[in-house]
């Protein structure tokens, strides 16, 4: 009996000392807000949407902007998940939340003798805090169990980050997608969300937002990238930026009711884990096959500068069928990824200072003044005019760097950056 106890209490510190506190699992708390919203499109369509915003994160205040997708939450595997969503008085429909891929309590609701909720629903007068516990390392979507086949589509989703339990975001030694080894290691990474949009279904359900309404008619007509159709842009003049050197970790997910096969020709996959749990073996490639719902992570390690599309491979989707009246829209599900010295920007769309998408007279102007000293309404936009010098491939890196480690190189305009923006205006300039 003394040697049972003796045996149990060195098992109990064996365990103990097995598992270090950095890796204890923690409950992570989220409040977001589901409320409607809008969204304008590249063909100067406004359409309505519904959204999540981010209140707060562990009693820290968000922004409380809704966004289609909404935030990305982030949390360590073995850890706790609560969200709690307060619904906009605004949005007279119920919204409930789940994620496919962890585990939950489901907790149907009924409507009309008709099942309409995987889980209980939030309204505006009674929120709803969603737990999952246990939670499996990888990517996820977060979205609404309430008349999903609608509520999705309106835009209430967004990406979920679990990383691994000994995860510490000051110690990049820790930054491993899955597992403990090399392959898994990352420098950087980013979410790349794909979607569709059909205005005429977000129209008549936000017009009755509790009435029944099949989607087995609809046709959408924008189809997004991070939630904008080309050829909008996501805030900078790259919508994904990698960095040369670099291990990059894309985590890619399609929030969409349709399949897509998104093709990245310039830089190859090495596509690890999908739907959350690691492939077998890695498996190299510029298309990916996105099945509704699925989610992927890849790991891209560029070599070289450059800039190149990412693109629904079927080139037959075009964002509202008509642009500036006549025109047949470009690009459909479309965006650009650039590869980069870490911390800097060597875009093509550099330049372009006045964000009107191209550059012009008006950017040359904008940036001469800046030269001359002149304040102007875009001088908060002077990194974009600082395009020399140019990189040995012709790309204009600018001197402007973005440095995590040191302080950042401020951006310089000068007579160089005025001639090369002037060449560019003027049709002359090969970057």
């Amino acid at each position: 009996m003394k040697r049972l106890k003796i045996y149990m209490l060195g098992t109990l510190l064996l365990a103990t000392f097995a598992f270090p506190c950095g890796a204890l699992a923690a409950t992570v708390n989220y409040t977001l807000r589901a409320a409607p919203s809008t969204v304008a499109m590249p063909d100067g369509a406004v359409v309505p949407v519904w959204g999540f915003a981010l209140v707060s994160r562990d009693g820290v205040a968000g922004p409380d902007l809704v966004t289609v997708p909404g935030p990305v939450l982030e949390a360590r595997a073995g850890d706790t998940l609560n969200v709690t969503v307060n619904v906009d008085p605004l949005l007279t429909a119920p919204v409930s939340l789940l994620i496919p891929g962890q585990r939950y309590t489901p907790a149907p609701a009924a409507s009309g003798g008709r099942m309409s909720s995987f889980m209980a629903e939030a309204t505006s007068a009674a929120p709803v805090t969603y737990s999952f516990a246990g939670l499996r390392v990888g990517s996820y979507l977060y979205e609404s169990g309430s008349t999903p086949a609608v509520q999705i589509p309106m835009g209430l989703y967004g990406a979920l980050v679990v990383r691994p339990a000994d995860y510490d975001p000051a110690v990049p030694a820790t930054w491993h997608a899955y597992t403990a080894t090399t392959d898994n290691l990352y420098d950087t990474e980013a979410t790349v969300v794909v979607s569709e949009l059909d205005p005429a279904l977000n129209a008549a359900v936000s017009a009755a937002p509790t009435t029944p309404y099949s989607t087995i008619t609809s046709a959408p007509k924008y189809f997004l990238v991070n939630g904008r159709a080309y050829p909008q842009k996501l805030g900078t003049t790259t919508d994904i930026t990698l960095y040369i050197g670099k291990n990059n970790l894309l985590r890619i997910l399609n929030a969409g009711a349709r399949s897509y096969t998104l093709s990245i020709p310039a830089t190859p996959l090495s596509l690890m884990a999908a739907d959350g749990s690691l492939l077998p073996y890695r498996k190299s490639a510029t298309t990916v096959d996105l099945q509704a719902g699925r989610t992927y992570d890849a790991m891209v390690t560029p070599a070289t500068i450059s800039f190149s599309p990412v693109f629904e491979r079927r080139l037959g989707l075009t964002n509202g069928q008509v642009m500036g009246g006549a025109t047949p829209a470009a690009g459909g599900m479309l965006a650009f990824v650039g590869a980069y010295p870490d911390g800097q920007d060597c875009s093509p769309l550099k330049g372009d200072v006045t964000g009107d998408g191209k550059i012009d007279a008006s950017d040359v102007l904008a940036v001469l003044r800046m030269y001359m000293g002149i304040a102007t309404a875009y001088d908060g936009n002077k990194h974009l005019a600082d395009v020399s010098p140019l990189s040995a491939n012709g790309y204009p890196c600018g001197e402007y760097k973005v440095l995590t480690s040191t302080p950042a190189v401020p951006a310089a305009v000068d007579l160089t950056d005025v001639l090369l923006i002037l060449r560019k205006a003027a049709g002359m300039n090969p970057y």
